[in-house]
Parts: structure tokens; C-alpha cells; sequence
């Protein structure tokens, strides 16, 4: 009868031992998701929205485009009218814009200043007012050859109480592009006269 009970207890723990080893192995745990790095932003993107009144403008450059070339997009709302859109051709990187009537003429005009890329940073000014829901564009005239002398570039523009500004440093025939000694030049646009005067 002991002998009985044996045997049975050896068949018991030997079935019991075969089925732990054909048990299914258990799946390895799935990997942790990896969170996923948005991609840096351009140093050269610019999104603003302006407002002025019941208008609003938004100027903004895609963010894939490279900082030298591409385009500045605008999209301008209006009280109780369709939203127009536009694009321009840009040569730089967008530095500052603003919305607001610069000559008096009662029109709102969005003005939009650029960097050029390269050693000299070249700076531009682009207008355009808003009339009849549309974009049109106002050409400022350039420098005179008189107020280029000792120019160079590293143009800055503002506006203060309405008015456009550009300040750029002066030249000495021998400075090198980094360390200017004439001072600064300081101009405003006088939209009366059509072209830049000195002043502050």
C-alpha cells in the first residue's frame, strides 16, 4: 500500500513538472512609447498678430522657409468683411511690423521692416494700405546719394508716436564692419515730401 501511494506521488509531480515546462513562455513587455521632439523652430519664423481698432492684420513667415529668401504672408481682418490675403517677396529675416495710418490720409497701413541676410544686414521697409479690402502697396523712396556716405547697412527702423524711423551707423574709410566711428545717422520718413529727412 506504501509502495501504491509512491508511485502515485512520483506520476503526480512528473505530470506537474511537464506541464510547467510546456507552459506558454510570457511575452516580453511591449517598449515604452517614445516621446516625439517637435522640431526647433526656425530663427527666422515670425507669426504676430496686429490690431488696431476693428482691423486686424496677422504677418507671419513659414516656418520652413529658409532665413535669406521667402515670403511674408499676410491675412487681414475686417469688420464686417471678408478676410483678404497676401504675400509678399521677402530678401532677409522679418524684424519688426506694425499697423497703423503713417501718412494722415485716414487708411490703415501695415508696415513690415527686414534684415538682409550677409555681412552688411541691409534693412528694408515694405507698406501696404489697406483699402477697399485690399492690399496697396506704397514705395518708399530710397536714400538720397548724399545720406548714403559712410553707409553700410545695419539698418534699424521704429515707430514712435506714428511716425517711421531709421537709424544706421557711420563709417570711417578705413573701419572695419564691426567697430564704426562716425556716429549714428538718424532719419524719419516725411511721407508729405516723399523721401527721408534727418531727424529724430
Amino acid at each position: 500500500m506504501t509502495r501504491l501511494r509512491y508511485a502515485a506521488l512520483l506520476i503526480s509531480l512528473s505530470a506537474a513538472a511537464h506541464g510547467c515546462s510546456s507552459s506558454k513562455p510570457a511575452e516580453p513587455a511591449s517598449e515604452p512609447a517614445t516621446a516625439q521632439t517637435p522640431p526647433a523652430a526656425s530663427p527666422c519664423a515670425f507669426d504676430r498678430t496686429l490690431t488696431n481698432g476693428e482691423t486686424t492684420v496677422r504677418v507671419s513667415v513659414p516656418p520652413d522657409q529658409a532665413c535669406s529668401i521667402g515670403t511674408v504672408e499676410f491675412v487681414a481682418s475686417f469688420p464686417g468683411g471678408v478676410p483678404a490675403t497676401f504675400s509678399h517677396e521677402r530678401d532677409g529675416t522679418v524684424t519688426d511690423a506694425w499697423l497703423l495710418d503713417l501718412d494722415g490720409n485716414g487708411a490703415l497701413d501695415v508696415a513690415v521692416a527686414t534684415r538682409a541676410a550677409g555681412s552688411g544686414s541691409y534693412g528694408y521697409v515694405v507698406i501696404y494700405e489697406l483699402a477697399g479690402g485690399m492690399f496697396q502697396e506704397k514705395r518708399l523712396t530710397p536714400l538720397t546719394d548724399d545720406q548714403r556716405k559712410n553707409y553700410r547697412g545695419s539698418d534699424h527702423f521704429e515707430v514712435v508716436e506714428g511716425v517711421l524711423h531709421r537709424s544706421f551707423p557711420l563709417y570711417g574709410k578705413d573701419d572695419p564692419l564691426a567697430a564704426p566711428s562716425g556716429g549714428t545717422a538718424l532719419y524719419r520718413y516725411a511721407f508729405d515730401k516723399g523721401r527721408w529727412v534727418e531727424g529724430s
